[in-house]
């Protein structure tokens, strides 16, 4: 995703945020709904552009501060990303959460075939279980984009759900990862 900084001598500033093909479904159906979150809490002008198939935003008279629009490009990245709408407004709400990316086959190079689907099923686990396990415990929010991994949190709670990922990866028993996040996840929890 490509964001490009303009800045006109009116003191306005302008992004520009590449959608995804395979999310530009969700975003013409939640497109009311983002808007609505925009321009009425960060007061910030939008609108899609069909034929770049981009999402354009700038600020405008009313917007309160320079970072709004920063925080704007962040949410409309992490909902290009694969991440719900509810999820992605956070951006907007929490100021320190952060989007890790990192593509499975960067932690083992030899996954192919059969044995990389066999690590996105580890990592998913049946029904999501391992997945929303791992969520719950570290409180981020995951999402699998065929050998890619999104991560969304603040910055010790992702690194802790990618070393779990990244354990899963490797082949370790999903019994020994829940083991290690409820350790880790419960010191982390107590230091702050």
């Amino acid at each position: 995703m490509s964001i490009i900084d303009n800045d006109n001598g009116n003191n306005l500033q302008h992004r520009v945020i590449t959608i995804p093909q395979n999310r530009i479904s969700p975003l013409k159906r939640d497109w009311k709904q983002i808007c609505e979150t925009v321009v009425n809490e960060a007061k910030i002008d939008i609108r899609y552009n069909v034929s770049q198939k981009c999402v354009e935003i700038r600020t405008n008279q009313n917007t309160a501060s320079a970072d709004v629009i920063e925080k704007v490009a962040r949410f409309l990245e992490a909902y290009g990303k694969g991440f719900e709408l509810r999820d992605a407004t956070a951006f907007l709400k929490v100021e320190n959460l952060m989007v890790d990316t990192f593509d499975i086959q960067n932690v083992k190079l030899v996954l192919q075939g059969d044995h990389l689907s066999r690590a996105i099923g580890r990592i998913a686990g049946s029904g999501g279980k391992v997945k929303h396990t791992i969520e719950n415990a570290t409180k981020t929010r995951i999402q699998l984009c065929d050998k890619t991994v999104h991560i969304m949190g603040t910055a010790g709670c992702v690194k802790i759900a990618r070393d779990a990922i990244c354990d899963l990866i490797l082949g370790a028993d999903p019994a020994k990862v829940y083991q290690r996040l409820r350790v880790v996840a419960s010191r982390f929890n107590s230091s702050e």
